[in-house]
C-alpha cells in the first residue's frame, strides 16, 4: 500500500477495502508471533507514514455540490449541457455513478471540447464532446429536447463562446426554474435547472413596463389549514430586461385587507438584473400558514418591488392600462380548522 501511494495520486475508499483485510490478518499474525520490542518498533513504522507521508485528498471540482443539486429533481429522461468546465467528463461520470439512475450519453451535450489525445479511465464520452458546433450538433439537441421536461445547463468562468446557439434553442422552450453557484478549492460550477415552459400560457397581468406575470398554480389546491407550507408556483416573462434586482412577494390577507402571512423573496432562479428580453422564469416558494390564523376565507395575492429600494411595482393591466394597485389578486384560500 505504501508503493502504491507513491505512484498514485490518492488512495480510494475502493483500494483500502481490498487491502486492509489481508494487511490486518497479517499485521495481527505478525504481532503474534514477534517479541514486544517488535511490536514497538512496527507499531511506529506503521504510524510514521500514515500520519505524514499519505498524501491528502483535495476535492478539485465541487462535484458533490453539484449532484446534491441535481439529484433531488433527476429524471433519466433530463438532458444535460455543459461547457467551460475543465473537464467535464470527470462530472458526468460522477453523476452517473452517484446518480440514483445513470445519465445515458445520448443525453449529454458538452459544448466547447475537442476530443481528448488519451482515453480517460473512467470510460469514454467522445461522442458527446462537441468542439465546433455544426447544423448536425444543432439538429441532434432539437431533436433531444422534445418531450422532455428538464434540462440541467452546468457550466464556470470560461463558458465557451460555441453554447451560445444551444442556449438560444433551449431558451425559446424552457424558462430557469432553480439556480446555484457551489465552489470548492479550485472551481465554481454554476449551475441551472430548465423547466418546459407550458402551451398555455398568456399575459395575466405586468409589474411595471418589463415584466408581465404569466400563469401560476397551488398544486395542493386552495383548502389550507393552519400551520400548513403552501407551495406556489408562479411563471414569468421578461417583456424587456428589467435591469434591477427585484423581489416576489406572495401575501395572504384578512377581509380588511391586512397581510396575515407573507413570503418575500427573489426568484428561485435566477435574478432579475440577469434576465433577458424574451425569457420566461418559473419560480417556486413556500408560504407558511400561521398556527393561529382563524378558519375562513382569506385572498392570497402578489407583487413585485425593488429590492434595494423596496419601492413596489405598479400593476398594470394585460394591455398595459394602469390599475391603481402593487398588488394582484390571485384566488382565495379557504383555512380549514
Amino acid at each position: 500500500s505504501f508503493v502504491a501511494n507513491a505512484w498514485m495520486s490518492s488512495i480510494t475508499t475502493r483500494n483500502l477495502i481490498i487491502l486492509l483485510p489481508p494487511l490486518a490478518v497479517l499485521l495481527a499474525f505478525a504481532l503474534r508471533r514477534m517479541p514486544v520490542e517488535a511490536h514497538a518498533v512496527l507499531t511506529v513504522l506503521i504510524l510514521v507514514p500514515v500520519l505524514n507521508n499519505f498524501r491528502v485528498y483535495f476535492t478539485s471540482a465541487p462535484f458533490r455540490e453539484t449532484l446534491a443539486f441535481v439529484a433531488p429533481h433527476y429524471d433519466t429522461t433530463d438532458r444535460f449541457l455543459m461547457t467551460g468546465i475543465e473537464e467535464p467528463r470527470h462530472v458526468a461520470y460522477y453523476l452517473s455513478d452517484r446518480l440514483p439512475y445513470p445519465v445515458p450519453k445520448e443525453n449529454l451535450f458538452l459544448v466547447g471540447y475537442g476530443l481528448p489525445d488519451t482515453n480517460v479511465v473512467l470510460g469514454n464520452l467522445d461522442e458527446a464532446l462537441i468542439a465546433d458546433p455544426g447544423p448536425e450538433h444543432i439538429d441532434d439537441f432539437v431533436r433531444a429536447l422534445e418531450d422532455v421536461d428538464r434540462v440541467w445547463y452546468i457550466y464556470n468562468e470560461l463558458a465557451s463562446s460555441v453554447v451560445q446557439p444551444f442556449l438560444e434553442i433551449l431558451h425559446k422552450d424552457f424558462g430557469i426554474y432553480r439556480a446555484a453557484a457551489v465552489t470548492s478549492e479550485y472551481n465554481t460550477y454554476y449551475l441551472r435547472e430548465y423547466r418546459r415552459i407550458p402551451d398555455d400560457l398568456h399575459d395575466l397581468v405586468r409589474f411595471g413596463a418589463a415584466i408581465s406575470l404569466q400563469g401560476w398554480r397551488l398544486p395542493d389546491g386552495v383548502s389550507v389549514r393552519a400551520c400548513q407550507a403552501v407551495p406556489f408556483e408562479s411563471w414569468w416573462r421578461a417583456l424587456d430586461a428589467p435591469g434591477a434586482e427585484l423581489g416576489i412577494g406572495l401575501v395572504l390577507a384578512d377581509a380588511s385587507g391586512q397581510g396575515v402571512a407573507k413570503v418575500d423573496a427573489e426568484p428561485s432562479g435566477a435574478r432579475t438584473i440577469d434576465w433577458d428580453a424574451g425569457t420566461y422564469h418559473l419560480d417556486a416558494r413556500v408560504l407558511d400558514i400561521p398556527c393561529d390564523l382563524p378558519p375562513g376565507e382569506y385572498p392570497l395575492l402578489i407583487g413585485l418591488h425593488d429590492v434595494i429600494s423596496t419601492e413596489p411595482l405598479p400593476v398594470l393591466s394585460a394591455d398595459g392600462a394602469p390599475t391603481g394597485s402593487n398588488l394582484y389578486y390571485l384566488t382565495t384560500l379557504t383555512v380549514t380548522p
